[in-house]
């Protein structure tokens, strides 16, 4: 079987490390695989199995996209289509005056931008469009293949994109992916198109097949800890609140924030304003994230909105409690008061949830030991995946 995978970018994230771990599950199963990222960025390419080809592609298709990463680079090398650069350059002149909704026009630009030739031959029985968005764009404005499957990864009423215009490439897919049952609810009620559910692949395959990075914990405190790229919807200002909170009430703690991301500089900031410099501690960027789980007593996981927490499977897979905010896909991960705990979005009752922890012995025992015997292995993902591509296909 032939397939293509498409993302929009191939830097280090969830869903990125999901589809690695993938393609890992996928060996042995007599997949001829190969993948194209749309905007160049390929910090993850490093850790692809032997097997995946990574197919160059121009970087006029970055440009189309309107991805900020090497813009002037990008428009350097594509100088010899004078118009298409300023079509960008009045794009981004516009986008800088807030004369538009960018999300909308982005999506705009690519239909009425877009070259109606493709340089790309090779014909596959599946064309994955992973990230979504402009990735199921390119695979059916672009790509040969039998049948073009769309992956759907958060929930799609946040995204404030253009439905009608998003409906005219669904529609022509042979199926779509989600990542949860609240995900594919709301898609089916937006399009009246029905998504197959298929959970991300943990990258437990993916962490085995990698050094794991130094990182030391002190037991004499409770160690906390928060993956996210640091970003709006992150619930940021939530744990520098239940961060006071913990402060006042003298808990022995230090808190971990593992990622970077565009409030990376916010949070430093609020961390000093805040006098919490030695109790909230970023830490950057680490890939194996199951090896700082490990090390930990509890995650707190303070967002506003997932597709599907990938950090909260990891921490479950660890028999790491877990405190989170009562986004809509938490409920399928999380039991409140059996595996961990649901809070409302707000620092004090996260807080609350964590002294209980804290303090508490029995309790936390108890949901350790909850974590334990009722412990989710890894499925066989790689067979799960061929199987709904099957049956997509089947259904067009």
């Amino acid at each position: 079987m032939k397939l293509l995978f498409v993302v929009n970018n191939f830097n280090f994230g969830g869903p990125q490390k999901s589809l690695v771990n993938l393609l890992y599950e996928l060996e042995g199963h007599g997949i001829e695989a190969d993948l194209m990222i749309m905007n160049q960025q390929d910090k993850l390419s490093s850790y692809l199995p032997d097997y995946v080809n990574e197919v160059p592609i121009h970087s006029k298709y970055s440009l189309l996209m309107l991805d900020k990463s090497k813009i002037i680079k990008n428009i350097i090398s594509n100088i010899d289509k004078p118009i298409f650069i300023l079509k960008v350059l009045l794009f981004i002149l516009k986008s800088k005056l807030k004369l538009q909704d960018n999300t909308k026009a982005k999506q705009n630009f690519w239909v009425n931008n877009k070259w109606n030739t493709s340089e790309f031959e090779k014909t596959y029985d599946f064309a994955i469009g992973v990230s979504g968005g402009h990735s199921v764009y390119f695979i059916q404005d672009y790509i040969n293949a039998k049948h073009k499957i769309g992956w759907i990864r958060t929930d799609y009423k946040v995204l404030k994109r253009n439905h009608d215009l998003d409906y005219q490439y669904f529609k022509k897919m042979s199926g779509m992916l989600a990542v949860s049952n609240m995900t594919a609810k709301r898609f089916e009620e937006i399009f009246n198109i029905k998504p197959s559910v298929f959970y991300n692949s943990l990258p437990i395959k993916l962490y085995e097949n990698i050094e794991s990075e130094n990182f030391n914990t002190d037991s004499k405190y409770m160690n906390l800890c928060t993956i996210c790229r640091l970003d709006n919807g992150k619930g940021l200002d939530l744990l520098i609140e239940a961060a006071k909170i913990l402060k006042k009430q003298k808990i022995k703690f230090n808190w971990y924030i593992v990622g970077t991301g565009k409030l990376e500089e916010w949070l430093k900031e609020q961390i000093l304003k805040n006098n919490l410099e030695k109790l909230v501690l970023p830490i950057g960027f680490k890939f194996n994230t199951g090896n700082v789980l490990k090390k930990m007593d509890i995650l707190v996981h303070p967002s506003r909105f997932e597709g599907k927490s990938n950090t909260i499977d990891e921490a479950l897979y660890y028999e790491i409690p877990v405190v989170a905010t009562n986004f809509e896909t938490v409920y399928e991960q999380i039991v409140d008061g059996e595996n961990g705990f649901i809070t409302n979005m707000n620092g004090n009752e996260i807080a609350n949830r964590i002294i209980e922890l804290c303090e508490d012995e029995q309790l936390y025992k108890k949901i350790k030991s909850e974590l334990h015997n009722n412990k989710r292995v890894p499925e066989n993902k790689g067979k799960e995946f061929i199987s709904i591509l099957y049956q997509l296909g089947d259904n067009k």
